[in-house]
């Protein structure tokens, strides 16, 4: 697999990491932003990544590329998938897929029509505590309250505070608690239980509107999944699966 990654953020440098580990994929190509350019020169010095560029219509154009990464702010992420999709490649889109619904249906419709395949990067579903977490579902009974916590104190809350608001904090750029952190808590519960019947969700609002942390009730049939994100707060990460049988 060869892959073209987009952004130059600290989630782009986990990504390399990760990739550096695994033989089969190569990264052929980054597109930054050209205020990003001499720390796209740098990652691709660090990696042996061959290619940058400032331009993505230009990258969509490389025939070597296989796959497109998107580690860049939330908002931008459903035009940037789109145009990928559009131009052959198969998409990996950093959480979360877009704002809406309506955005997720187009790119889902597209990349069916272009027969790519599109991947959001969530990776807890897929670690082995999730895996064993599954096959022990059946020990435990009917499932009767499930709780999740992820709850992490920004590194820019404390700027926010003082007016300086970045993306994570910004409405119009899709930021928040909710599409940030408390997104983890929704895949997963999603992931083990399938489609609730009814979503509610309350939050704390900080002084621009956006939502620094909050609660999801996902209600099933014969049992609800609460869902707390914060990012205005931390505590120990934890999900507690209730059954019937369980002591």
């Amino acid at each position: 697999m060869k892959i073209g990654i987009v952004g130059a953020g600290n989630i782009v440098e986990w990504c390399l990491d990760a990739l550096s580990n695994i033989e089969e994929i190569h990264c052929e190509a980054m597109c930054v932003r050209e205020s990003s350019v001499e720390k796209g020169k740098k990652l691709c010095d660090e990696y042996g990544i061959e290619k940058l560029y400032t331009d993505y219509q230009q990258m969509l154009m490389d025939t070597a590329l296989d796959f497109i990464y998107l580690g860049i702010p939330n908002k931008l992420h459903y035009q940037y998938a789109l145009n990928a999709l559009e131009a052959g490649k198969h998409v990996v889109c950093e959480k979360p897929f877009t704002s809406d619904d309506t955005e997720l249906s187009k790119l889902v419709n597209v990349a069916k029509s272009n027969n790519c395949f599109l991947f959001e990067a969530i990776t807890n579903i897929h670690s082995p505590n999730v895996q064993i977490m599954k096959e022990c579902l059946s020990k435990i009974g009917p499932v009767r309250f499930v709780q999740s916590n992820y709850s992490q104190l920004s590194s820019r809350y404390a700027q926010y505070l003082e007016g300086n608001v970045h993306p994570a904090f910004d409405p119009a750029l899709a930021g928040g608690a909710l599409y940030d952190i408390n997104i983890y808590n929704i895949h997963l519960s999603c992931y083990l239980f399938g489609t609730p019947e009814n979503i509610q969700y309350t939050c704390n609002k900080g002084f621009n509107g956006i939502d620094t942390s909050g609660v999801v009730v996902m209600q099933y049939p014969e049992f609800i999944s609460v869902c707390t994100g914060a990012k205005d707060s931390a505590s120990p990460g934890q999900v507690v699966i209730q059954g019937r049988k369980a002591a």
